[in-house]
């Protein structure tokens, strides 16, 4: 029995146990809930609710549960191959744009593209590097392969922006 089955057993509101589980409602979300969100979650007794509200207000919440996640050949390569379709995605839509004989290049509004663009290769950044921390220290060669795909993955994203920037020259 986990922490909400407790409480709304001792209130006496076990029937809807059922609703916060629907509702995906653990033991950290139960500081944020009010009034209005138990009446939405069904409890209609105005007496149950505030009881709860006093039990959920005297609650000793822990932290957030510490989530690891596993870096591994295969998660890398799904992270590194999306970040590169939506950079090759980028990079066709302002090619397109740029282009096109018919669209004078000076009125194409090309910033929030670029920004956007930006912000992928910032993203990118970030993730290397901590995909760099995660990597398992001890264990060389897979350390190193995971380096080299990185490095390729981020030389295709730079060779991608070179050739964006050049060709909207």
């Amino acid at each position: 029995m986990d922490l909400l089955t407790s409480l709304l057993k001792g209130t006496e509101a076990d029937q809807y146990i059922n609703n916060f589980r629907d509702r995906n409602i653990d033991p950290f979300t139960l500081k944020l809930l009010d009034a209005d969100d138990l009446e939405a979650l069904g409890i209609t007794d105005e007496m149950q609710r505030c009881t709860i509200l006093k039990i959920i207000a005297n609650l000793q919440i822990p932290a957030e549960k510490k989530r690891t996640t596993e870096v591994d050949s295969k998660y890398v390569k799904t992270v590194l191959y999306q970040m590169s379709n939506q950079l090759h995605k980028h990079l066709a839509n302002l090619s397109c744009a740029v282009m096109r004989n018919d669209v004078v290049v000076c009125d194409v509004k090309l910033k929030p593209s670029v920004k956007c663009l930006k912000q992928c290769i910032k993203s990118l950044e970030i993730e290397t590097k901590s995909m760099k921390q995660m990597v398992n220290k001890n264990n060389h060669k897979q350390r190193f392969k995971l380096i080299k795909q990185g490095l390729f993955f981020g030389l295709l994203i730079t060779s991608s922006f070179i050739l964006f920037k050049c060709v909207t020259k």
